[in-house]
């Protein structure tokens, strides 16, 4: 592929946050949320063989669990809503540009490149793609701001690719 595909990208506080969600379960999240789960594991069969059986006392650490992700999730998606609408970047005429060289975020202001050698991975999801540029930042392309046959050039660019591992 020589030529370049250029989208036009729209930011929407849902599809970013699903995405700023993604980043964060893929990192160390997830050794928090077995050691939460655990500790939640233990209290019950505590309460259990201490006090016997009382449904509340045994229901009551998965209640606190699901108000502890409810409450991330939550907090997720308000600090992804107030950093869209805080951002001046966000509000000029941004454009993605691909090639088989780099990937380019470009606007009014300013000029990003980052090239492919030092991209870690792409992650397509059902939504959007995930291009991490670090492990814990990625720039999200949604697939509905993909035009006519984009998509497909888009797939067969990510294939050709040689990412590090």
């Amino acid at each position: 592929m020589e030529n370049e595909i250029i989208i036009k990208p729209s930011f929407d506080a849902k599809t970013v946050c699903l995405a700023s969600f993604h980043i964060i379960v893929g990192m160390k999240t997830k050794i928090i949320f077995s050691i939460f789960l655990m500790l939640l594991l233990f209290t019950v069969f505590f309460n259990f063989f201490t006090e016997g059986i009382d449904t509340f006392s045994i229901l009551k650490p998965f209640i606190y669990l699901f108000l502890f992700v409810g409450l991330f999730a939550f907090s997720i998606y308000i600090i992804t809503k107030k950093q869209i609408s805080q951002n001046p970047k966000i509000k000029e005429n941004i454009s993605h540009i691909l090639n088989n060289e780099y990937f380019q975020e470009k606007g009014e202001s300013f000029e990003i490149k980052y090239f492919w050698k030092e991209v870690i991975k792409i992650v397509e999801k059902k939504d959007f793609f995930l291009i991490f540029i670090a492990k814990n930042k990625a720039i999200v392309i949604k697939k509905i701001d993909l035009k006519n046959n984009q998509y497909n050039e888009l797939n067969e660019l990510f294939k050709s690719l040689n990412l590090k591992k």
